[in-house]
């Protein structure tokens, strides 16, 4: 009886602590969309940091992109 009432303890505990996971996740996630475009992708970059020539790709694509728009 003590022993299904700690396996259902930990059952639950382990439940509780995906659940607060991926929430934490979903909000990380909404706060990524309220940031600018930009910033959205440097943090996608330091997730899978690219390769270094790849990133230089990516940095001039990103800076042609801006002078094209008109942005800096």
């Amino acid at each position: 009886m003590e022993l299904e009432k700690a396996h259902k303890e930990k059952e639950d505990k382990k439940a509780e602590k995906k659940k607060n996971e991926s929430e934490k996740k979903r909000a990380l996630k909404a706060a990524n969309q309220t940031k600018t475009r930009r910033k959205q992708l440097c943090t996608v970059a330091q997730k899978k940091a690219p390769p270094p020539m790849m990133r230089q790709k990516m940095a001039w694509r990103r800076h042609t992109a801006e002078k094209r728009n008109g942005l800096k």
